[in-house]
């Protein structure tokens, strides 16, 4: 369960504040953040991950706090800008993180192989990620952020860069990690299609108040 308590966040002098009284989403649901640009909609992720630390109230997902052991082993992020790295395979990019902690195992291979073929990467995975396109490097973000089934997704604008067929490839796996794997989802996006499929839906706006 993600559950989220009188969370508060300022930004830097002549910016606004942030504060969301209560939120509870449990295992399988969706939240779609809805609001304009500069809202707050990317920081709201970033203070559920535990990327950016409130000015008071808690975020707890399955019990504890988001500090950097939790957002590792129960927490996927994609990112907006995607965060791999250039000079690595996309197999190793999708990989990294289970190495560097120590966790990789065999059946995380047959899985990540397994993800590359359901958003149709399978043939990409030994190409470097500066010779990808935008979209192939979109998809290879949100395989690696499923790769180790998380408790918790976190989604920046997961199919902004993807054609019609690859953007229904990746909705459709959201949707498979949420309903066989409880997996909740926190979805960032303009695509309106993916937003409607949310089981709830918040504008950021509604907890935005002038510093």
């Amino acid at each position: 369960m993600l559950e989220v308590r009188d969370l508060r966040f300022t930004y830097g002098a002549g910016g606004f504040s942030l504060h969301i009284p209560e939120l509870i989403l449990r295992p399988g649901q969706s939240l779609g953040l809805g609001g304009p640009s500069g809202a707050g909609k990317t920081t709201v992720l970033k203070l559920f991950s535990g990327i950016l630390v409130p000015r008071g109230g808690t975020v707890q997902i399955e019990g504890a706090a988001p500090n950097r052991a939790v957002r590792l082993a129960r927490t996927g992020l994609v990112f907006q800008d995607f965060a791999l790295i250039e000079y690595l395979t996309a197999w190793d990019n999708v990989l990294l993180p289970l190495r560097l902690t120590g966790r990789l195992q065999k059946d995380h291979e047959t899985r990540a192989a397994s993800l590359l073929e359901a958003v149709d990467m399978a043939g990409h995975r030994d190409h470097l990620v500066s010779r990808l396109s935008q979209g192939e490097r979109q998809r290879i973000a949100v395989v690696r952020a499923l790769l180790h089934r998380p408790a918790l997704l976190l989604a920046d604008e997961p199919t902004s860069a993807l054609d019609t067929k690859r953007r229904n490839m990746v909705a459709g796996l959201l949707q498979k990690e949420l309903h066989e794997h409880g997996t909740m989802l926190v979805l960032v996006t303009h695509d309106s299609e993916l937003h409607e499929q949310t089981q709830q839906k918040i504008s950021v706006e509604a907890w935005s108040q002038p510093s």
